[in-house]
């Protein structure tokens, strides 16, 4: 491919999804960002407000005159209204006004709408139902954060929903809080269950529907996913994307790695199937050698941060021996730090490529193997299809399509 002059692109954010307590309570040593690269963390106000297995440690917090100092948290701080917890169930259980609240306490620069996601299989009924709860919501905190005097009150984040043009542009009209000026960020929903069942083609398909409408206001993707999903949503248009899969795939012992799918690391995985574990381990510690040398990928010891300097194989398994659960005890901590530095390499990557015009080559090359390697071809086959793989190698609406 043509390599073409750069161009400047504001970078893509890879925002660290974070539940309350899980340090120290899920296994982490530390605050992960305390070690590893990262762009903005996104906490989550259903933590405070409902989760029976957080809200102790949630109240704790509150009790303090600084709620989140002991956290140490980046700069990008987003308050998530918790809405996903409400995808399988008919309600969104929880007062908005008590997320503004939540909010404000909280002192946070970014709030959430309280939407209702909806997954796919829905009724047109259902979903034009959750539409409209959402719009409703919307409005009261927008209300309510208009009566805040303050000028340093969260703006909010209203969530734009649907897996189809249709659905989406419904959705658009339904909240003119979205299509205000002072509005610049809008986040997109209701696409994690499509991820979760495979359906990237679909999501991808939806992310660049949203990206026509929002035009060039700032669009997060909420809840992506793995370092490979999110490649999806960055060349379909998102500016940042939010995900937990960091840390839920460590607690599961998955270690993530770019250009390859995760993988379990445990001696009890290798007692399964010696020789297929022995494998897959060593496809990652020599694509672990690769990146680190042609890509500058960083790895580090993940309590002290000092970075490491992988000179061989033999350093790339004493590295990913620190990764596996067996011997060592668990090493969840160690897993969460090393995916977290993988999704945040990964947006510094797409943002990269993006400005030099060398993404779809890129992504080829990511997605040469593993799960959505056809996926992935038939998203940049579309895309250069609808001319949105232009000088830029990236969508921007620059019009909206006709209602």
């Amino acid at each position: 491919m043509q390599r073409r002059e750069a161009i400047a692109i504001p970078p893509k954010r890879f925002i660290a999804s974070y539940r309350i307590g899980d340090f120290p309570n899920a296994g982490l040593k530390l605050l992960p960002w305390k070690v590893a690269a990262c762009d903005g963390v996104l906490i989550n106000a259903y933590d405070f407000l409902r989760n029976t297995r957080t809200v102790r440690f949630a109240n704790k917090l509150l009790d303090s005159p600084d709620p989140l100092g002991s956290l140490e948290l980046p700069d990008e701080l987003i308050l998530d209204s918790g809405a996903y917890y409400f995808v399988r169930s008919n309600s969104a259980d929880i007062d908005p006004a008590k997320i503004v609240e939540l909010a404000i306490r909280l002192g946070v620069p970014q709030v959430v709408t309280l939407d209702h996601p909806f997954p796919p299989g829905q009724t047109a009924e259902e979903i034009a139902r959750r539409i409209q709860t959402t719009s409703e919501n919307t409005k009261r905190m927008s209300e309510s954060l208009n009566a805040v005097l303050s000028p340093s009150k969260p703006s909010l984040i209203p969530a734009l929903h649907g897996h189809d043009r249709e659905t989406l542009w419904s959705s658009f009209r339904s909240q003119p809080v979205i299509q205000n000026e002072e509005t610049t960020k809008v986040g997109v929903g209701s696409l994690a269950p499509l991820a979760q069942k495979g359906a990237l083609r679909e999501a991808a398909e939806a992310i660049i529907h949203a990206r026509e409408i929002l035009s060039d206001k700032h669009m997060h993707v909420f809840s992506v996913g793995s370092p490979l999903a999110i490649h999806f949503a960055f060349l379909c248009g998102a500016d940042s994307v939010d995900s937990q899969s960091w840390m839920m795939s460590a607690a599961f012992k998955q270690a993530h790695l770019s250009g390859l799918a995760q993988i379990r690391l445990s001696t009890r995985e290798r007692e399964r199937d010696p020789v297929e574990y022995d494998k897959r381990r060593k496809r990652f510690e020599l694509q672990l050698l690769e990146l680190q040398r042609n890509e500058q990928f960083a790895v580090k010891d993940w309590v002290s941060g000092e970075l490491q300097c992988l000179r061989d194989e033999k350093d790339a398994k004493e590295y990913t021996d620190g990764l596996e659960d067996g011997a060592q005890g668990n090493r969840v901590h160690w897993r969460a730090c090393h995916n977290l530095a993988v999704g945040t390499f990964e947006a510094n990557r797409m943002t990269a490529e993006l400005q030099r015009g060398t993404v779809a080559e890129f992504l080829l090359a990511r997605h040469k193997t593993g799960p959505y390697k056809s996926a992935m071809r038939d998203v940049i086959d579309e895309l250069h299809r609808k001319c949105l793989l232009g000088k830029e190698d990236s969508p921007r609406g620059s019009d909206k399509p006709e209602e």
